[in-house]
């Protein structure tokens, strides 16, 4: 028996590209809540002042490099606010006053897959981010920090494939490995700490056509802090020197709408 030479040659036009690059473009919002653990002794205006910010809308950047053949992929992702602002207190007396914020988020990871069926495919690997949170024009006095955070994440999860591929559903999750944080642990902030932290992403895709896809995902990091003792905001609450602040908890949330191609 012997194949026709265009049958041939229509197989390897079907065959996929050893590189398959995606592209993802959209709308994304995130939001950060900072809550303090101090002595509860301290009197109303000496406690520490966290915050609970609504969402701020941004646009959101993605691309993937996958090589099917063994299975590993690498990700970017950039997120990045646009005209975002919070009511911050300036004063004891409550008054309130609304300033500019800026939220960014950059990433890059590399992540190994293995097909367990027809539908589920698990996977693992790890990832470098920087997330940051910065106030403009910060009034004198303010006690609510910056944030500037680099950590590593490790993890996984598994992609749920459905109607032949056309639809799909992932759920990750991640142990977070802080490297550094500016900000909030300076010297004149709450000084140096121990962390841990966890985060992870659920998410759908709905393939739209051959080339096009919509994808929407949330996500949730949460880095915990332990403060050292050795920051200004840390023991200057009251008029004692032992540690008026021991601890925070810094999360951030969001979701984004993207429209992808593949490349």
């Amino acid at each position: 028996w012997s194949i026709d030479d265009g049958t041939a040659q229509a197989k390897a036009d079907r065959r996929p590209p050893a590189i398959q690059v995606r592209a993802a473009v959209g709308v994304a919002a995130t939001s950060r809540q900072l809550a303090f653990s101090h002595q509860v002794d301290l009197a109303d205006q000496e406690r520490p002042l966290g915050m609970s910010g609504s969402p701020s809308a941004g646009v959101a950047f993605a691309g993937t490099f996958d090589v099917s053949a063994v299975g590993v992929s690498a990700d970017v992702i950039y997120k990045r606010s646009i005209g975002a602002s919070v009511s911050f207190p300036i004063d004891a007396s409550g008054q309130t006053k609304q300033l500019g914020i800026t939220l960014s988020h950059i990433a890059a990871r590399v992540m190994l897959h293995r097909a367990v069926s027809k539908r589920v495919t698990v996977r693992g690997g790890a990832g470098y981010h920087q997330m940051s949170f910065a106030i403009a024009s910060r009034p004198t006095g303010l006690r609510i920090p910056d944030s500037r955070y680099s950590f590593i994440d490790i993890g996984g999860g598994a992609r749920l494939g459905l109607r032949d591929d056309r639809f799909a559903l992932t759920a990750d999750l991640w142990y977070l490995y802080v490297l550094a944080a500016g900000g909030i642990t300076d010297a004149t902030a709450y000084g140096s700490s121990r962390f841990q932290g966890f985060g992870g992403e659920v998410g759908i895709e709905i393939q739209s056509s051959d080339s096009t896809f919509v994808r929407v995902a949330g996500t949730y990091d949460r880095i915990i802090l332990a403060f050292n003792g050795d920051g200004a905001w840390a023991t200057g609450a009251d008029e004692n020197s032992d540690v008026d602040v021991s601890g925070a908890s810094d999360t951030f949330m969001g979701w984004a709408l993207m429209l992808g191609f593949r490349l």
